[in-house]
């Protein structure tokens, strides 16, 4: 029997138990930098590379690195969007995510906010009120429609809009530290 080729294969075993044990949950938290990114993912959900880094103080690199540790873990996930990616305590529901990661958009967020503020608003109202053309609010409803974020009502030509109750606990869940239990 040929021996040598059962000692990398051992040593590819104990790296990778070693690799198991160093990732797990209660492991990977005990790092500073992946702590403080937990405690701002728990606080806010949804936020992306960009403001992970500006908010903690922590280089692009860096912080890539401890998020794809704390994700290996379990103990977050991603969401890739078009032009970012949205990152997530593990324990919201994936029809969440995708709702806080649209909210995460500035303009969404504007829209929103418009239409809690005045219900039945309609479409032509709400494009004057936060300066937005037609062709770029296709979009914009578009999605916030499909989340379910926004009812559209067709009275003849005419379009209003409504928040719904779907928005209303996901607006909270961005208010609320630590999220949903």
């Amino acid at each position: 029997m040929d021996w040598s080729a059962i000692g990398p294969a051992m040593g590819n075993l104990v790296l990778g138990m070693a690799w198991r044990k160093k990732t797990r949950p209660e492991n990977v938290t005990r790092h500073q930098a992946r702590a403080r990114i937990l405690d701002a993912l728990h606080d806010e959900p949804g936020k992306n590379l960009a403001r992970i880094c500006d908010e903690l103080d922590l280089r692009r690199q860096a912080a890539s690195y401890h998020l794809h540790i704390l994700e290996r873990a379990g103990v977050i996930q991603s969401l890739e969007r078009p032009y970012t990616t949205h990152f997530f305590p593990s324990h919201l529901r994936p029809d969440d995510q995708q709702g806080l990661a649209t909210l995460r958009r500035e303009r969404s967020l504007e829209v929103v906010h418009a239409v809690r503020k005045r219900p039945g608003l309609r479409q032509h109202e709400l494009l004057d009120l936060i300066g937005m053309d037609r062709k770029v609010w296709r979009a914009y409803r578009r999605e916030l429609t499909r989340e379910g974020l926004l009812e559209e009502e067709r009275m003849g030509q005419a379009r209003r809009y409504r928040a719904t109750a779907r928005l209303e606990r996901l607006l909270d869940l961005m208010r609320q530290p630590g999220g949903p239990s």
